[in-house]
């Protein structure tokens, strides 16, 4: 059977997930800011059964098959205890009885000091979340279900305990109004008693190590926008010796070498193939070979027939530059020989780097001279004379200081200076537009403001860009320094050390929290990134309905069975089937689609804004995933009837909550489906490590053990990273839907409940056995996501209005309304706390250096990688002491 219908009018009309095909115009139901809420379209009591029935095997099974996997691959699924020091280490559940671990004795101080700030306020978040729609729950169950199950409106399925159930204009309509603002005081209220108490976490933080964590990011400050004249180790020591001096311990500029970078990649690339070669030979007693210019391991993983067949024709040993493509070589010869050429090109490179980035003439990389430089604005004889710097700092800015005296005399020349006010005058007129034809002719003034000066900066501004896009610099616009006290350090953080642009200056991170391959991106191009990634991500989100709206239309028994070989499927013959298909089809698609978000937004976070820290990273995946589950909401809801509600609110922009309480409302049982899949299905799945688990498959279906090397046999002791900015959304979307639905349909609330009820066992489970915090940012995820839980708040509030002045319940509509003004409020407030918990109190500060001990710093804790490690080796074939330290180190020592 063949269907035909205009494109437009498919996205226009597509539907919910429903029960109804998707290509029977006659079928799809009207939308307008007047029509009456219609329960036809959604999910029902009876497929979501189905949905539960179907999920609890799902369940089970899985929770079964972690048992079984946690006894046999402890490092997988318990082996925090593997990457932690001792005093970190917790004692791990019974492994032998099932389901111990939701049993196990613990406390919320045990998870902030054995876990982690990051992990403690993540579980702080995880309560809120839970105390919320529990509390909601109760008074939604005990209050709202009784007014609206009493209404007039013979209700159907999930509606008979909703406010479609209610009289148009009733004042039972109060209820929900009401609810709402009670719900609204009861969040702020939390989220400001745990904000106070993130404070109080901040400022321990601020003056203590962390866990494995090293001290010097407390005493340390990254310099952004670095000036060429301070792209230098000592030039930059020297400068903030200028303005804190005796107070800077150590200072260095990032090296932005990006063929060192290449040579290094490629180094460690060739010493695996080496490592995978010998394996081979080892497991087979038979050479492996390769063809030069093919894919290498093409040959090797059918190396017997080839070393039978070619053995004649392998290569001698030859220089790279003597190998023809084609030719078939010796697989460890060939490695060996060129892992040893490429240690000796980086540490080639590497002292390159050095003597490159230090030999520039010093009168262009002195913090003398660029003080001086911005000092030139000041009155004369407030600026230092060159006869007070000794005579060495002298000779080295000769050249500058008689270029710098040469301008002054000019301007000198033009506007006479005899006293203090003249000379301070003078001092602004150097800088004022226009200064220089005060004293010149009429023509002269006239030819400069037709375009003459313009002209002039234009090329000067394009030359100038030009030559730092052409220049060769082995050195970028970043360097970290680390003072000896915390005043220090917070004075440095606070203020702003110069009045030209740029220079910023921010606390440093962690030097784990840092992606050192985007460490040397210049700042500035850096942001330019990142504003054109908001349009990216924005454009994305607008297109975001085509598959909601796609997935809707066909993700049921009817659509499919409109398809030729699907008609089985159609209701009438397979009633069951078409449940399931109608209950569990869309809501796993739809969950599916939302699992391949989070590496797109890291994709552009890491490789195209070239975000330098992986806090920052994160932060920026969680507001994306905000954006777009968000969306997700509001889409699937209205379904293919977005694009109409959205012309109809650009047409008649008063009728904006009308229109949206009108879509909103009517798909109560897809979000019921849609959060208990997630608590059946979901919340197990985070415990099963599927890519962990699938990393462990593959290497032993693909390769027997004896022909593995031990760089892959290791790799079962990598750590178990916790992805915050992939797992907070999943807590907001749910919340997000509790509160989209709190007052208008309270049947969501207990699902939404049960949710954060097994999340909390589960989080709790795996931060205290599994995760590894490769890196501790101090919990700086925690206001963010307080302010997306409120601007979750705000939508609800949003869609209860429109659905109030849908019911002529205006008093009710209009006393909502000024809940917003409450909670965008309190927003700010939040976010204005979490910019001050940042960094510490100078009196804080004070007190910490009195009490400290003398602390030695690690001068290499920001120094790049391919700037540290000198010559690498293979691994051996077999470790003889099979030190469990090593295997850790070798699965761990190439993360990102």
């Amino acid at each position: 059977m063949e269907h035909t219908m205009d494109v437009k009018s498919f996205w226009m009309t597509s539907p919910s997930p429903s029960v109804y095909s998707p290509f029977d115009l006659s079928a799809v139901p009207s939308i307008s800011p007047t029509a009456e809420p219609s329960a036809g379209i959604d999910v029902t009591i009876d497929e979501v059964y189905t949905v539960i029935v179907v999920n609890s095997f799902f369940l089970f099974f899985l929770l079964y098959l972690h048992y079984r996997l946690a006894k046999s691959l402890q490092p997988l699924y318990v082996g925090r205890n593997f990457h932690v020091s001792e005093s970190l280490r917790v004692q791990v559940f019974d492994l032998n009885k099932f389901l111990s671990w939701m049993f196990d004795d613990w406390s919320f101080e045990e998870i902030r000091n054995k876990a982690g700030l990051d992990a403690y306020m993540f579980m702080r978040f995880l309560r809120i979340c839970l105390v919320t729609t529990s509390v909601a729950s109760f008074y939604g169950l005990f209050v709202l279900w009784p007014v609206y199950y009493t209404g007039n409106q013979d209700g159907e399925e999930w509606y008979v305990l909703s406010m479609q159930n209610v009289d148009d204009g009733s004042p039972r309509l109060w209820a929900g109004s009401v609810f709402m603002w009670v719900l609204t005081l009861f969040i702020i209220w939390n989220l400001k008693r745990e904000m106070d108490h993130y404070t109080d976490l901040r400022l321990e933080f601020g003056g203590c190590v962390e866990g494995d964590m090293d001290a010097i990011h407390l005493y340390s400050v990254i310099v952004e926008r670095l000036p060429k004249e301070l792209q230098d180790d000592k030039a930059l020591k020297d400068y903030f010796e200028e303005i804190f001096p005796g107070k800077v311990e150590h200072a260095g500029v990032i090296i932005n070498y990006p063929e060192l970078e290449t040579v290094f990649k490629e180094r460690q690339t060739t010493v695996e193939k080496l490592e995978k070669a010998v394996a081979i030979y080892q497991s087979t007693s038979i050479r492996p070979t390769h063809r030069i210019g093919g894919w290498q391991w093409g040959d090797i993983f059918c190396f017997e027939k080839k070393t039978q067949t070619r053995e004649s024709t392998v290569q001698p040993l030859l220089e790279d530059n003597e190998y023809n493509v084609g030719d078939i070589v010796d697989s460890i010869q060939f490695y060996e020989t060129k892992v040893e050429k490429l240690n000796e090109e980086v540490r080639v490179l590497q002292q390159r780097a050095k003597l490159r980035g230090n030999d520039v003439d010093l009168s262009k990389k002195s913090a003398q001279c660029w003080i001086k430089k911005t000092l030139k604005f000041l009155p004369k004889h407030q600026q230092e004379k060159p006869g007070d710097k000794d005579a060495t700092t002298a000779d080295d800015e000769s050249s500058f200081l008689s270029t710098l005296e040469q301008i002054d005399s000019e301007q000198e020349s033009l506007i006479d200076t005899s006293d203090y006010e003249k000379d301070l005058i003078s001092a602004v007129n150097r800088r004022r537009p226009g200064q220089k034809y005060d004293y010149s002719s009429r023509w002269q003034w006239l030819f400069g403001i037709l375009g003459k000066d313009f002209t002039y900066d234009l090329f000067k501004f394009l030359r100038k860009q030009i030559d730092e896009f052409g220049s060769e610099s082995f050195k970028s616009s970043t360097g970290f320094v680390t003072f000896n006290s915390l005043v220090t350090t917070s004075i440095a953080v606070d203020s702003s050390c110069t009045h030209h642009e740029g220079l910023i200056i921010n606390r440093a991170p962690e030097p784990r929290d840092i992606i050192w391959r985007n460490i040397a991106v210049d700042q500035a191009y850096s942001e330019k990134k990142k504003r054109s990634a908001v349009f990216i991500v924005a454009f994305g989100a607008l297109l975001w309905a085509i598959p909601i709206a796609f997935i809707q239309a066909i993700a049921t028994a009817d659509s499919l069975s409109e398809v030729d070989g699907f008609e089985w499927l159609s209701e009438s013959n397979n009633s069951a089937l078409a449940k399931f298909v109608n209950g569990y089809l869309p809501v796993v698609t739809i969950m599916g689609l939302i699992l391949l978000l989070p590496f797109v937004f890291e994709f552009i976070g890491k490789s195209y804004e070239f975000r330098k820290t992986k806090s920052g990273l994160e932060t920026s995946v969680m507001n994306r995933m905000f954006i777009y589950l968000l969306a997700n909401i509001f889409v699937t809801v209205t379904s293919g009837s977005l694009w109409d509600s959205l012309n109809d609110i650009i047409d008649e922009p008063s009728d904006t909550f009308e229109i949206l309480g009108d879509s909103l409302p009517e798909v109560v049982g897809y979000f019921v489906s849609f959060v208990i899949t997630k608590i059946l299905l979901g919340l197990p799945s985070t415990l099963m490590r599927w890519g962990a688990l699938s990393r462990y498959i593959w290497l032993r279906i693909v390769y027997s053990e004896e022909s593995m090397t031990q760089r892959e046999l290791d790799m079962i002791y990598r750590e178990q990273v916790i992805r915050f900015g992939r797992e907070y959304p999943n807590l907001l979307l749910v919340s997000g839907i509790c509160f989209t639905y709190a007052c208008i349909a309270p049947v969501v609330l207990p699902a939404g409940a049960v949710y954060f009820w097994f999340a909390f066992y589960i989080y709790k489970m795996q931060f205290l056995h599994l995760y590894s915090p490769r890196y501790e940012s101090g919990g700086l995820m925690f206001p963010d996501i307080c302010r997306l839980l409120l601007v979750g708040l705000v939508g609800g509030q949003i869609t209860l209005i429109g659905y109030l002045s849908l019911r002529e319940g205006y008093q009710p509509a209009a006393f909502v309304f000024l809940s917003i003004p409450v909670t965008l409020s309190s927003i700010s407030e939040l976010k204005s706390k979490g910019r001050k918990a940042k960094n510490l109190s100078l009196e804080i500060a004070a007190a910490l250096d009195k009490n400290k001990t003398k602390i030695e710093f690690d001068d290499d804790a920001y120094k790049q990688k391919i700037m540290k490690e000198a010559d690498i080796h293979p691994l051996p074939y077999r470790r003889e002491n099979g030190s469990l330290e090593d295997a850790i180190t070798t699965a761990n020592e190439n993360q990102d």
